[in-house]
């Protein structure tokens, strides 16, 4: 195990480097939600909904967050609100990249059932908001981590089995789905 840490650490390293030259990264975006929840002169209600809450390495909970700036023009938003680990770390997805992570999990599902011909694979999906969802090979078995560093010093959380782990946040994003549904967003 700290064999394939210290890889995917000098990975992680490496590649951010080499992504760093040619790709804008993440963590300078911000979700629609986070824009308007920073934006001055601005009036809104944020209603928040606990979906779940799973244990990981540490705990791990979903929300689905529902903004609606009642002053002006009336403009209501929607998303996924993720905290994670000992530091309570958030990010946020908004409701138009649901899909796009849900389609990630299933992808990442699907991987996580193939063998491997090599010694390691790293397989990760990254959101506007900063969340990103690593899915790991070590020794023939698989593993998931949903960072949500943007915000405070960070915090990953760590599934030692990967259908555990995409289960819970594929069932958790599902939910919020649903209740954003009832609340007039969709995540198209």
């Amino acid at each position: 195990m700290k064999k394939s840490f210290a890889v995917l650490l000098i990975a992680a390293t490496f590649g951010s480097s080499a992504l760093a030259q040619t790709a804008t990264p993440a963590a300078t975006e911000q979700s629609k939600v986070e824009a308007l929840l920073k934006a001055t002169g601005t009036l809104y209600v944020k209603d928040l909904h606990d979906i779940a809450t799973a244990k990981g390495f540490y705990d791990f909970s979903i929300e689905a967050i529902f903004i609606t700036s009642p002053v002006g023009q009336a403009t209501n938003f929607g998303g996924a609100r993720l905290t994670v680990g000992k530091n309570a770390a958030v990010s946020v997805i908004d409701s138009d990249e649901i899909a796009g992570v849900l389609a990630a999990l299933t992808f990442l599902e699907q991987s996580s059932k193939a063998a491997i011909p090599i010694d390691s694979r790293e397989i990760s999906y990254t959101t506007r908001g900063g969340l990103a969802i690593v899915l790991f090979n070590d020794a023939d078995k698989w593993s998931i981590s949903v960072d949500a560093g943007k915000y405070s010093t960070g915090d990953t959380d760590f599934f030692q089995d990967a259908a555990i782990g995409i289960k819970t946040f594929r069932d958790g994003l599902t939910a919020v789905t649903a209740w954003l549904t009832s609340k007039g967003i969709t995540s198209k």
